[in-house]
């Protein structure tokens, strides 16, 4: 998969005014850019083993990010706030939905 698909994805997102599809994809199309941007310096060019490589790398990072706010004592954090928890929550479910399209 290109960004250009994750754009697309997300125009349709912001559509349907899903807010945490819109920042969880943010967060996987900046991180795609960046990797971009590298390779391009580096003279070389995106592949579809990168693209699911990062998005592997933000899951994992996502899944780590709240169990150190389980392990640190603010469950509340996790469980209280609805609107954090479905924000990673749609971050994660999206990474994995991109990771079995490509």
């Amino acid at each position: 998969m290109k960004i250009e698909d994750f754009k697309k994805v997300k125009i349709e997102a912001m559509k349907a005014r899903d807010k945490d599809a819109v920042a969880a994809l943010n967060v996987v199309i900046n991180k795609l850019m960046l990797a971009g941007i590298e390779k391009k310096a580096a003279g070389e060019e995106m592949t579809d083993a990168d693209v699911t490589k990062i998005l592997q790398k933000t899951v994992n990072e996502l899944t780590e990010e709240r169990e150190g706010f389980v392990k640190a004592g603010r469950c509340s954090t996790v469980k209280g706030r609805g609107m954090f928890r479905r924000l990673r929550d749609s971050r994660i479910r999206l990474c994995f939905q991109f990771m079995a399209a490509s």
